[in-house]
């Protein structure tokens, strides 16, 4: 099995960390939903595109050399990414570490962060709100993702091969499975390639592909300069009460008071089976 596809199928750890506020961990432990949000409105600017440019500059550098397959790679690269835009692609993300100082001070509001860590199984079978009647053809993975150029080129050396071996082998054709099989092997890693500088995440990604822009129904909330579309995801459809095995309170002033008022929240809302601890974390964000 090639280095990609081996790389789609593997499991991922017991717990995932997503690192948040008290404000929206009372939301989830209230409503048991999480939100997956359009992939071209999270915090990385080159998200979306990353995983496109990189695979067009490989293939690239593996035709420089040759003008007339230069050239037709040329053509389905600008084909293919021109149908890719805008893919309906809907991400929420995760860390394998729970107790991570960039985590806390990249996303949770001083003295009142929170990483919740989940279950996997649950990320994987929440309920959507689907649209009643509609096709209902999602595409949903849990996805490690991978930095460095070292990774990427290992995981996309034999597929890139192959679509060129493909290019070779229909020239002249009317074939589309060169396009096919690039637009495929594009999507397939657009959720999870990312920027090197983002690699001390160590982030996995439940990524929920969309092939019908009204299933599943859209909601939107505010962000910090706009409005962004997202997914609701219902863990507790198939999960029920246990789809929160962990929880790790930030750095804080009030130790005892934040564990105390957690655990209050948690036994109220019937999770009182949530492991809770404090960050181990000396640092003071207020």
């Amino acid at each position: 099995m090639p280095p990609l596809l081996k790389h789609l199928a593997q499991k991922p750890p017991l717990v995932l960390y997503h690192y948040t506020s008290l404000k929206v961990l009372e939301k989830i432990t209230r409503n048991g939903e999480i939100w997956a949000s359009d992939i071209e409105f999270l915090n990385d600017s080159d998200e979306y595109v990353h995983a496109k440019e990189f695979i067009k500059h490989e293939l690239e550098t593996r035709v420089a050399k040759n003008e007339k397959l230069r050239s037709i790679v040329h053509s389905y690269v600008g084909q293919i990414y021109h149908e890719l835009d805008h893919l309906d692609l809907y991400v929420a993300s995760f860390s394998t570490d729970g107790d991570s100082l960039p985590q806390w001070r990249g996303y949770c509001p001083n003295g009142q962060g929170v990483a919740i860590g989940f279950l996997p199984g649950a990320l994987t079978s929440g309920g959507l709100d689907l649209a009643e009647g509609e096709n209902q053809s999602i595409d949903r993975k849990l996805l490690k993702c991978v930095y460095t150029s070292k990774e990427k080129i290992k995981l996309l050396d034999a597929h890139l091969n192959h679509f060129l071996k493909l290019v070779t082998e229909h020239f002249g054709t009317d074939s589309l499975e060169p396009g096919r099989f690039l637009g495929d092997l594009t999507e397939a890693c657009c959720p999870f390639f990312k920027n090197e500088s983002f690699r001390e995440e160590m982030e996995w990604r439940l990524s929920v592909r969309c092939m019908y822009r009204d299933v599943p129904r859209r909601e939107f909330h505010i962000g910090r300069s706009t409005v962004v579309p997202h997914l609701r995801i219902d863990l507790r459809k198939n999960h029920r009460l246990d789809f929160i095995k962990e929880l790790v309170i930030g750095p804080t002033p009030n130790k005892g008071l934040a564990f105390m008022g957690v655990k209050t929240l948690l036994n109220r809302r019937d999770l009182s089976s949530v492991a809770v601890r404090n960050s181990n974390i000396p640092y003071r964000m207020w």
